[in-house]
């Protein structure tokens, strides 16, 4: 019989629910079962592995078409059935007759993927599983979750789902998790090489006391003890500062400020360091209730300034410390009072209009206050005297009797306006500036808050000489707690500032003693062995000789008459020592010490942000090897 191919009859698909039960595409051709069936009537196996293969490749030419079936296509079967020979499932993608039979009510009901007899699902093969269980775990270590969440159902199920749509014939089902015991195994290792790095990575800086400890008491990640080593990277070029981690500990199991000391020297033995080694290594800290109890017979520790502390200044302006109430009259701490009363009052008028901004129709609206004031304050007084007559139109009771109470203090509240300008201003200012700064800011503008102050007898700045006068306080206080040592040296060893002359004479002489100090304790023999090195050379008698190592005190003269050129002021503190390390190599051994302490916890930001994607809460945090853990997450994010 010749063969009679119908082109023109689609491949339909049945789309019944959302659970498909067969859903198939059709390849429709003229029947040959009378020709090619055996003597016992039925396919030969030969013969359906050849046609279904005859089909793939017609379908892949063009040369039968497809399309999904209609809701008729039941009667479709029954009116065309001698027209239709073969069906595919959608599901397992398999070319099946279209006689009815337990071949085809298997691919119904959905169940050809686990029952079928021809394509029986593919285990796993041993080195599989293990390349599977290996990307498992490394996902883990990356991205700072706990095995307890690894081993739930959700995941399990996410990556048995991902399996089966890359894989349909992939046994998902017999894919083995890692367990409890592979992943510390994994951790451990991987921790213990991440060790060895860091410990390479260290020494040397260690060796040449350009390295501090920077330590954080839970105020970044709550209930963790975090310590990081800052040093001067020598190898890098430009130079700059690195941080690694040194160890992480939960707070919770009592380690705190007094066995801070116990604690590092313990930690050191991983990485080689000796007792003494571990001692003589700065420790910077930016807590202070905390470090009361440190021990100091064992650590230098430096307490250093940062914008937080700043803006907690800003709030003294109109609140006080208890301690200092006694330093205010009567009289001043009524003004005080009844400024932040005011300020309060522009705060609440200011919320009330943004809240009905629809009903009000502003054209604009006053800038939003937050409890903690950043350039914030200021700015929503300004706001709200600059909208005095769109204000003054609105009828709204609760809006009249706000703004009554500031109209009948204008004078005040403007007065006093110019003093916080002054403090949020700095804060602007600190969102750019350098580290090296901070104390040079500090004082010029404690001495423009001292120059307000004294204006008190005056009566129209009143209410200003007596904000002056808090602000200045609390600035007083802020150079007594966080300016020291290390903020002084800082000035003096960044070229620009060297002159020092925005500071008191009262520290800029201190400043002096402390660099005088430094200088007559760095030992400067590995730059004099240099020299003698090079006289001994023959082709010496060739070149001038090179000027021995000067004197303390011939190095600081020379740097404090050092013509500076453009380039030079463009260059970091660290990027210009490094370029005369020659010229002044104690100088340079001192800057280095410095701008490590100085600069370790923005060297830590980083880092720190990554660790806050660290999974650190909740019942199921092995305590016991999370340590290791977090150093294993820090190295996979490329953060050592």
């Amino acid at each position: 019989m010749e063969k009679e191919i119908k082109m023109e009859m689609d491949l339909e698909v049945k789309m019944e629910d959302a659970d498909l039960d067969l859903e198939a595409l059709v390849a429709s051709f003229q029947s040959e079962s009378e020709a090619t069936t055996t003597k016992k009537g039925k396919f030969s196996d030969s013969y359906r592995k050849r046609k279904a293969d005859e089909i793939e490749s017609g379908i892949r030419d063009g040369f039968y078409s497809e399309r999904p079936k209609c809701e008729n296509f039941n009667v479709l079967i029954n009116e065309h059935g001698a027209e239709i020979d073969r069906l595919r499932c959608v599901k397992c993608l398999k070319v099946i007759s279209a006689i009815s039979g337990g071949h085809k009510t298997i691919h119904r009901n959905g169940k050809c993927i686990l029952n079928r007899t021809r394509r029986v699902n593919r285990k796993p093969e041993p080195e599989k599983q293990k390349n599977l269980r290996t990307a498992m775990l490394e996902y883990a270590i990356s991205s700072g979750t706990s095995l307890a969440n690894l081993s739930k159902e959700p995941f399990k199920s996410f990556v048995q789902k991902m399996l089966a749509i890359s894989d349909p014939i992939f046994d998902s089902e017999s894919l083995l998790f890692p367990t409890e015991e592979l992943f510390k195994e994994t951790i451990e290792k991987d921790a213990d090489i991440v060790y060895g790095k860091i410990a390479a990575m260290i020494r040397e800086p260690i060796n040449q006391n350009d390295a501090c400890f920077f330590v954080d008491f839970g105020e970044e990640i709550e209930n963790f003890l975090l310590v990081f080593l800052v040093f001067v990277d020598r190898n890098a070029s430009p130079i700059r500062l690195k941080s690694v981690p040194f160890a992480f500990y939960p707070s919770i199991t009592g380690r705190n400020a007094s066995s801070l000391s116990s604690f590092l020297v313990s930690e050191g033995k991983r990485y080689s360091l000796s007792k003494e080694e571990i001692r003589n290594i700065r420790v910077v800290g930016e807590g202070f209730s905390e470090l009361k109890d440190i021990d100091e017979d064992y650590l230098q520790y430096y307490r250093l300034c940062s914008q937080k502390s700043i803006e907690n200044a800003v709030n003294r302006c109109l609140d006080p410390d208890e301690e200092d109430i006694a330093k205010f009259t009567k009289e001043e701490l009524e003004m005080i009072h009844l400024v932040s009363e005011i300020v309060d009052k522009c705060c609440y008028l200011a919320i009330t209009l943004r809240r009905k901004k629809d009903t009000y129709k502003l054209s604009k609206l006053p800038a939003d206050h937050y409890t903690a004031p950043w350039s914030s304050v200021s700015q929503t007084c300004a706001d709200i005297l600059s909208m005095k007559k769109e204000i003054e139109k609105i009828k709204d009771p609760t809006v009249k009797e706000l703004y009554a109470k500031i109209n009948s203090h204008l004078t005040i509240l403007k007065s006093s306006l110019q003093v916080i300008n002054k403090f949020e201003a700095i804060l602007k200012v600190f969102e750019e500036s350098s580290l090296h700064e901070i104390a040079p800011t500090m004082f010029q503008l404690r001495t423009s808050l001292k120059t307000e102050e004294d204006k008190v007898g005056e009566n129209d700045i009143m209410p200003s000489a007596v904000v002056a006068k808090a602000a200045r306080i609390a600035v007083d206080n802020l150079i007594e707690k966080k300016i020291g040592h290390v903020h002084l040296l800082a000035v003096f060893l960044c070229p620009g500032l060297r002159s020092m002359r925005t500071m008191p004479e009262e520290f800029k002489n201190k400043t002096e003693e402390l660099i005088v100090k430094k200088l007559g304790t760095v030992d400067a023999q590995q730059e004099e062995s240099i020299l003698k090195n090079f006289q001994k050379q023959v082709k010496s008698t060739l070149y001038e000789t090179p000027t021995s190592i000067p004197t303390p005190e011939q190095e600081l003269n020379d740097y404090q008459s050092m013509p500076l050129c453009w380039r030079d002021f463009e260059l970091s503190p660290l990027e210009f020592w490094s370029k005369y390390s020659s010229r002044f190599p104690r100088l340079t051994k001192i800057a280095s010490n410095v701008f490590c302490c100085l600069s370790s916890s923005t060297t830590c930001e980083s880092s720190i942000s990554e660790l806050k994607l660290f999974d650190t809460h909740g019942p199921e945090i092995d305590y016991e090897n999370v340590e290791q853990h977090m150093f294993s997450f820090l190295n996979s994010n490329n953060h050592i």
